[in-house]
């Protein structure tokens, strides 16, 4: 992922090869608290994304959900300072001429939870961005996975 940075471009990441995939990104450290989020083809600035984010934090002291409603990003993960966060997301048909749906699970110090929804552009999506709300991110890594069409 690199060093300091505040977000990170995966290219050529979903092509007609595989229907799904999934996107691992795990071992990342932050530079404050902050929250992950995640933006189809290059950071376009369509606002096309729908569905719902659950958060806990293992203290109790925070619980719930937001909704994001005809946004630019998906959020995918919270984490407190300096901790390692890890967060998986299944993409569903994203090269395909029609919705692609997500859904995704994540886990940081001190807080975990789980999201899902769609992304209403009917264009093959090829590439993303995660980046951070504030703040920046060092190390960890970025996978992605084809699921076999076998």
């Amino acid at each position: 992922i690199g060093s300091g940075v505040s977000s990170v471009t995966v290219t050529g990441a979903f092509s007609a090869t595989f229907d799904n995939y999934r996107i691992v990104m795990a071992g990342t450290d932050c530079s404050i608290g902050i929250g992950y989020q995640l933006q189809f083809n290059l950071g376009t600035t369509t606002f096309s994304n729908y569905g719902s984010f659950y958060y806990d934090k293992f203290d109790g002291s925070s619980t719930g959900t937001s909704r994001f409603n005809a946004t630019t990003t998906i959020s995918c993960g919270m984490q407190s300072t300096n901790t390692d966060t890890s967060f998986s997301m299944d993409v569903f048909y994203p090269y395909a001429a029609f919705r692609t749906q997500f859904a995704g699970q994540y886990h940081g110090e001190g807080w975990s939870g789980w999201y899902a929804g769609q992304n209403t552009v009917t264009t093959p999506q090829t590439s993303f961005v995660i980046s951070t709300s504030a703040g920046t991110m060092t190390g960890g890594r970025i996978r992605v996975y084809g699921y076999n069409n076998g």
